[in-house]
């Protein structure tokens, strides 16, 4: 019994010790933010995915990573929280609940969620400063009324992808909407690991085997086709979404290769996102188990 015993006050002992550290690590973020001023940024997801990568290389034991990930994910969002304003419109319309839950899972609970039950009202309450991050779902190919397209031009142009939700597992979501896209004012960093997301305007449709070409030929890897829809001019023309490895900027290299071996094709080309490439949380809890088990 004196065993058990001892047990649990060096359990008390370490959660002293990780509320310590806690508070330690409050202050120091208030030293942070008092060093950078009143316009500094605050919001950094960039920096978000780069202490979570760390943690998850590091982990070992039989602690899930999907839950280390979670804790994390509540004192980030916190933190970020006490820095400045920190609100988020997510597309909730009906009893559609999924992306709310991924969005509480990522931003934690003290960060506001605003239902929102349009995606161009997530949109909108960006531009109209009620939210400083939007939560959209993933589009998909054959989608009515897709969002994307209002990234590219209007009074919506400015806001940009900034993540994917979510960056780990999807945990105890409720509907089958689990996939989302963060938006925002915000312009996305590079992490090292990235996507980065194109609006591509053509004159007429091609087949996904000559864009396939196209890219691989200008060196750059198309990790999905997310969207396709007809252009503003023509019947011909369309608008197409893709997603790319890498942070690639539309002024950069490898883009402008890509207009060059589309030629007359291109009207246009857009970036308007990039984000860090998610965790896969599945693969580190199977190498954790196996460095536990051996």
């Amino acid at each position: 019994m004196s065993d058990l015993s001892d047990l649990r006050v060096k359990i008390d002992q370490i959660d002293d010790q990780i509320q310590d550290l806690i508070i330690e690590r409050t202050a120091i973020v208030e030293h942070v933010r008092t060093a950078k001023g009143d316009d500094h940024i605050y919001m950094r997801p960039a920096r978000e995915a780069a202490i979570l990568r760390r943690l998850v290389a590091r982990h070992k034991g039989r602690f899930p990573t999907n839950s280390l990930i979670r804790i994390w994910r509540e004192i980030i969002s916190t933190l970020t929280l006490m820095q400045g304003p920190l609100s988020i419109a997510v597309y909730a319309p009906g009893n559609q609940t999924g992306l709310w839950d991924v969005a509480r899972d990522h931003y934690g609970v003290q960060v506001p969620l605003l239902p929102v039950p349009t995606k161009t009202g997530v949109l909108r309450a960006i531009t109209e400063g009620s939210a400083n991050v939007g939560v959209l779902p993933l589009p998909e190919a054959e989608e009515e009324g897709p969002w994307w397209p209002n990234l590219v031009s209007g009074d919506t142009a400015g806001i940009k992808v900034i993540g994917m939700l979510p960056f780990h597992d999807a945990g105890n979501t409720r509907s089958e909407t689990r996939l989302g896209m963060v938006v925002s004012k915000l312009a996305p960093e590079a992490t090292g690991d990235d996507r980065t997301l194109i609006a591509l305007h053509l004159t007429e449709g091609m087949s996904r085997d000559r864009l396939n070409q196209v890219f691989a030929k200008s060196k750059a890897e198309v990790t999905a086709f997310l969207g396709q829809v007809p252009g503003l001019g023509s019947d011909d023309e369309r608008l197409h979404l893709i997603e790319l490895a890498g942070f690639l900027e539309t002024d950069g290299p490898t883009l402008k290769k890509v207009q060059r071996e589309l030629g007359e094709f291109c009207l246009s080309l857009d970036t308007i996102g990039a984000y860090a490439t998610p965790v896969s949380v599945a693969m580190t809890d199977a190498a954790t188990t196996e460095a536990a088990i051996s």
